[in-house]
Parts: structure tokens; sequence; C-alpha cells
């Protein structure tokens, strides 16, 4: 009896009936028992049949599976597509204005044009690339960083080279940016999640943030070239940085979101604080050295309040509920079913009946 107790009546059930029909304490015990493991036995077939009725089927070999259901069905994460498709829209309509530039186009109507093919082009190709499979959010954010950061460096670069023409600038942006969107897209097949990728951008914005600080602490006044020069090495060489710390520190995106917000805010308050003190005659040296310094301070302090996030989070994903209830809730205050049990409630001394009922516990879990 007690094996069937403690598998819920699954276990020992065909013993237990055999058991009941022998007489004395034992045998109404048994008896008791098997009647309410019945009720519970034929619950848990009719809870079965409607959850595999419920349940999406998965075809056998040689079958597809509809292009809407494939996804849920096999359970792939395709999260990153809803990211993936307006970025590659915003970058077509990008690409449409970079070949109006370069094919000298003209006129009120027809610079409109391939604008809007570019879009069309973005939005179909990537709905269609994205049909089928799995797309994480950090496949989608490598491919779209890639495309983004491949055009920012590149329009640096050919700003910094003195580039004579602006075919000559928008036309290395469009290169590298299609380059860059290759190398993402290399990057996201070795599945990068979503936290190292937004490490390696957080990684370009607060390199080129702090070289603009450094140009400005420059003994002399920096040319235009040698500003631009400044800024292309300081958003590669942060996202370079970015990349080999994110290769070494696993690290979610809200914590890397809320180190960028540290940043961010000791930036201002560098630049805002120098101001009041210095005026608006202060040197552009003294503004560049607070800002420099507020923005250092502030990732510094964002990196130390921020240093349990990410531990914590795993701590309470992987709790496990430690209740045998029907219902139960994690510390994370989700629900989600339990397991079904009874216990026999033992009738009072002299009583007929040894067993006079059963109790389960419905709802259970850290409140």
């Amino acid at each position: 009896m007690r094996r069937v107790l403690a598998s819920g009546c699954v276990d020992g059930f065909a013993e237990l009936k055999e058991l009941s029909a022998s007489r004395g304490p034992t045998g109404e015990i048994a008896t008791e028992i098997a009647r309410l493991c019945s009720g519970v036995r034929t619950q848990s077939k009719v809870l079965d049949s409607s959850r595999s009725a419920s349940a999406p089927s998965i075809p056998a070999a040689g079958q597809s599976l509809p292009a809407t259901a494939g996804a849920s069905a096999l359970g792939l994460d395709r999260r990153g597509r809803s990211r993936l498709v307006p970025a590659l829209t915003l970058y077509g309509i990008w690409a449409g204005i970079a070949f109006d530039v370069l094919a000298d186009i003209d006129g009120d109507r027809a610079i409109v044009l391939f604008p809007l093919l570019g879009m069309a082009g973005g939005l179909a190709g990537s709905l269609l690339a994205t049909q089928t499979g799995e797309i994480t959010s950090g496949q989608a954010w490598s491919i779209i960083t890639g495309l983004e950061y491949g055009t920012v460096s590149g329009l640096l670069w050919a700003g910094a080279a003195d580039a004579s023409t602006d075919k000559g600038i928008v036309g290395t942006g469009l290169v590298a940016g299609v380059a860059g969107g290759g190398l993402g897209l290399l990057v996201a097949r070795y599945r990068p999640r979503a936290g190292a990728v937004e490490m390696v951008r957080s990684g370009g914005i607060w390199g080129t943030a702090t070289a603009l600080m450094l140009a400005l602490m420059s003994p002399s006044e920096p040319s235009s070239q040698a500003m631009l020069t400044t800024l292309a090495i300081g958003l590669d060489a942060g996202m370079l940085g970015g990349a080999v710390l994110a290769s070494r520190i696993p690290i979610s995106v809200s914590r890397m979101l809320l180190i960028d917000a540290g940043a961010l805010a000791g930036l201002g308050f560098g630049l805002g604080a120098t101001w009041l003190i210095a005026g608006s005659d202060g040197h552009r040296q003294m503004i560049g050295a607070g800002g420099l310094v507020g923005l250092l301070v502030g990732i510094g302090t964002a990196v130390v309040l921020t240093g349990d996030m990410d531990s914590n989070a795993d701590a309470l994903a992987t709790a496990t509920p430690t209740f045998p209830a029907l219902v139960v809730r994690d510390p994370r205050g989700h629900f989600s079913l339990g397991s079904f049990a009874l216990a026999p409630v033992v009738g009072p001394p002299g009583s007929r009946r040894a067993v006079t009922g059963a109790t389960a516990t419905l709802f259970g879990g850290t409140f």
C-alpha cells in the first residue's frame, strides 16, 4: 500500500486490489485506498487524453510540417526573426539611398524609387530567409551588428582617408556594411548568446566615446581627418575588446544594458560637472578629461553593482519546487503543473473504517 500511495496510484495497483479481498483491518484499508485510486486513475486518463489531443503532432520521417506550426512543434527558438526582419528592411532603404548616390540618380521622383525597392527587397528577402528553421536573438543581433557597425566603420575610415567624393565615402560604407554582415552571418553559425553580442555592441559604442574624449584631450586641436581616424580606431578597438571579453565572461543582455546605462550616466555627469566648474570658457582638454573620468567611473560602478545579477538569475532559473501539489509556484512567481499525490486520512480509534478519506494538495510552492 505504501508503494501505491508513493507512486500516485500507479505502481502496485493490481496487488492492492488482491489485498483488498482479504479480511481484517488490512483488507478494509486496502479496499478504501483502491476505491480512491480508481477515481484518481480515471481522472488521469481523461487528463492525458486531453493533453494528447491539444499537443501538436510531430510528423514521421519524410513528412513536412506547415511553416507556421513547424517551429512551435519542434520547440525551435525563433525570437530573433522579429528583430532581424525590421533591421534588414531598414538596411534595404540605406542600400537604395547609397545606390542613388553611386549612380548619380537625380530628380524629385527618381530618387525615391531605389530606396523603395531596397525596402521591399529587404523586407521580402528577410521574411523568406527566416521562414523556417531556428534563429535566436543572439544570431539575429550578430547579423544586425555586422551590418550596422560595418557601415559606420566604413564611413569613418573613408572620411579619415579624405575621400574626395561622396561616392567614395558612401561606396566604402556600403561595401564595409556588406562585409560586416557577412562576418556577422558567419558568427551566427556558432549560436552566440544575445548578451555576448550586446557586449560587442557596447564595446563599439564606448570605445568610440573614449576615443572622442582622448581626441579632445590632445594638446593641439585635431584636424577632421585625425578626429575621424581616432573615432574609427576607437570603434574597431572597442568592438574587438568587447568580443574578447564576451568570449571569456558570460553576461546577460539585462546586465549589459544596465552597464550601458551606468556608462551613459557617468559620461553625462562627467561632462556636465566639468562644464559647471569651468563654465563656457573651459578648455576642451578639461572637458575631455572630465568626460573620460565620468565614463570610466560609470562603467566600473555599474559592473560592481550588477556583479550578482546573473548569478541570482541563474539560481532562480534552476530552482525547482519541492512541494507535491497539483499547481506549483516557483521562486520566480511562475505557476506550473506539479505532481498529484494522495495522502490517506486515518480514522479515529474504534471506527469501522481505518481509512476515512484522503487529502491532496492543490496549490503549493514558494510565496
